[in-house]
């Protein structure tokens, strides 16, 4: 058995607390461009905002990958029971309550009228097209993580690495391939084998366990560029053709994310190894880490009401660009705030 030294496990952690910062504020940035994204107009810098959703777009994956190296081994300091009622009070409850003040900010401030069913309003409106789909895939991985932790540590690395090596041939490179050629299907590959998302806690745990060679990086890199690159250089020349947006090309469950994410967290980990390079950043990742989360189901309300109440241009550039410098200081504030009021804490984990 190795046991690993203090400076060892505390690297692992800052690492760690530096990828959950930098993909928090990376959802705040995707989020301030992509309303130019999606307008598509006609412009000579278009592929500015192509390139902001691209470079970002590990944000989403990166919180999946960060569950699974984090909660795999949660047997080792709490139960199973201990474990749900943590996830219950740290994530569910607080995705209810910012669900119920979703749904009502969309019917009252942003006018999305409610047709029909409020479960189906809830779901299609709230969930399915809002940032909070985040949320579903999520709570199935904390209720995967339970079975998986079975698995004998010594024995974690080998399965799980054919896990996820099936994982990504059939619910990421043959579903991507029959999405990009439109080849009709009955039977989808991720129905037998589950949702292509469920390779990301596998590699957060296999990644964070593991030293990578030089030369193994090296090609990760690569690869994670070609990623970059597959995501944007269609996805522009579409643009350039169609004259029109699209996400075609863009899928958390596509081989272009998935080595893409496996390159930033590699680079990450290996980055934070500088202490030159963590004695500059540790002071914003300690001051941004508590608040990770609370940035995720907050910063979406901030920027709407900006761009209302100031009657800013949401398809400029300038609000792309400027959105991000004002939201996230703003969010820093408020759920400091929160924090410090009794019960209302518990909503802004």
């Amino acid at each position: 058995m190795v046991v690993e030294n203090v400076e060892t496990k505390n690297r692992k952690i800052f690492y760690i607390s530096f990828l959950a910062v930098l993909s928090a504020i990376s959802v705040v940035i995707m989020h301030g461009s992509i309303y130019r994204y999606d307008a598509g107009n006609p412009s000579n810098f278009w592929f500015i905002s192509n390139f902001i959703l691209c470079f970002f777009f590990f944000a989403v994956p990166i919180f999946y990958m960060i569950s699974g190296a984090t909660l795999m081994d949660y047997r080792t300091r709490y139960d199973s029971k201990v474990y749900f009622l943590k996830r219950l009070r740290k994530v569910v409850i607080p995705f209810c309550f910012w669900l119920v003040i979703l749904c009502l900010f969309n019917i009252y401030f942003l006018k999305i009228p409610m047709d029909g069913n409020i479960l189906l309003y809830l779901y299609n409106i709230c969930i399915e097209q809002s940032l909070y789909w985040f949320f579903i895939p999520l709570f199935a991985i904390y209720l995967l993580i339970p079975l998986l932790s079975y698995v004998p540590k010594e024995k974690r690395i080998k399965l799980f690495s054919f896990y996820a090596i099936l994982l990504f041939i059939f619910c990421s490179v043959i579903p991507c391939i029959f999405n990009l050629t439109a080849t009709p299907i009955y039977i989808r590959p991720e129905f037998v084998f589950a949702s292509g998302l469920f390779i990301y806690p596998f590699l957060g745990y296999i990644l964070n366990e593991i030293e990578l060679k030089r030369k193994y990086r090296i090609i990760f890199y690569v690869l994670g560029i070609l990623g970059l690159l597959g995501m944007f250089l269609p996805t522009q020349v579409f643009y350039e053709t169609m004259h029109q947006s699209t996400y075609m090309f863009k899928s958390y469950s596509y081989p272009t994310t998935i080595l893409y994410s496996i390159a930033v967290w590699i680079f990450a980990k290996e980055l934070c190894k500088h202490n030159n390079f963590r004695k500059r950043i540790e002071k914003i990742v300690y001051l941004f880490n508590p608040y990770t989360f609370g940035i995720y189901l907050i910063h979406y309300y901030f920027i709407n009401i900006i761009a209302h109440y100031f009657k800013l241009n949401i398809v400029s550039m300038g609000f792309s660009v400027a959105i991000p410098i004002i939201v996230i200081p703003l969010c820093l504030l408020t759920l400091y705030i929160m924090k410090k009021i009794p019960y209302v804490k518990n909503i802004v984990p």
